[in-house]
């Protein structure tokens, strides 16, 4: 479980109207969490090395099928560079520490060979609320009690007093990072713009997957 602490966190209104985008399936990254990532292809090194030089910041993205096709979700999360290192087999270590949530407006052409796209971060500017709250403590604690259940259920080792250290908005966006949902169901909690939504979605996930555990069970026995 990662937390991460943005000493040089832009303003909302700072961000960048243009940001370069990384698409990886199943790496997930929300604000206030950190997603490490071991960067190797060539254009994606280009990206890191050319953002080094700047802001910093790029733009994480589920990729999804339509048609056959391969596209991209029009709804990301963006992080800042927080820790970076280099490999001598041509490799960079980076830690990427969650700034925002963003929507696809366009894509645009640039000299660079990774993608880049005008962005609108107007509908998540609550990412930058971190005093928002669930709205009873009742919540909290039945999402606790899934999680627990959930954890023993799968075998799960998972940081219950560690999550119960964390503040609201904290632990529902450890939790949509570090479940191991299938990304179409992670990809809805990324989308979920209020924090209450994303709490009951949560809940409805963990159930849906305790239950499908608990017929394999029962089918194996």
């Amino acid at each position: 479980m990662l937390i991460a602490k943005i000493m040089f966190m832009p303003e909302f209104k700072n961000l960048p109207t243009v940001l370069p985008v990384f698409p990886l399936s199943g790496a997930v990254v929300m604000p206030g969490t950190q997603l490490p990532l071991n960067i190797f292809e060539p254009r994606y090194l280009d990206m890191i090395t050319h953002t080094l030089g700047g802001d910093r910041i790029i733009g994480m993205i589920q990729p999804r099928l339509v048609d056959g096709d391969r596209e991209l979700c029009l709804t990301g999360c963006a992080g800042r560079i927080t820790s970076f290192s280099e490999a001598d087999d041509e490799r960079f270590f980076i830690v990427l520490s969650g700034l925002c949530r963003f929507d696809v407006l366009e894509e645009i052409t640039t000299e660079h060979n990774y993608r880049s796209f005008h962005v609108d971060w107007s509908r998540f500017e609550s990412d930058y609320d971190s005093s928002q709250v669930l709205f009873s403590d009742n919540t909290r604690d039945d999402l606790m009690d899934e999680v627990k259940l959930f954890a023993s259920t799968k075998k799960a080792e998972i940081d219950i007093e560690g999550l119960q250290k964390l503040d609201d908005v904290s632990l529902v966006n450890v939790l949509t990072c570090g479940l191991g949902f299938e990304p179409t169901e992670v990809q809805g909690l990324i989308e979920s713009v209020l924090l209450e939504d994303r709490c009951k979605l949560l809940s409805g996930l963990l159930q849906m997957e305790m239950h499908s555990l608990s017929n394999t069970q029962s089918l194996t026995h």
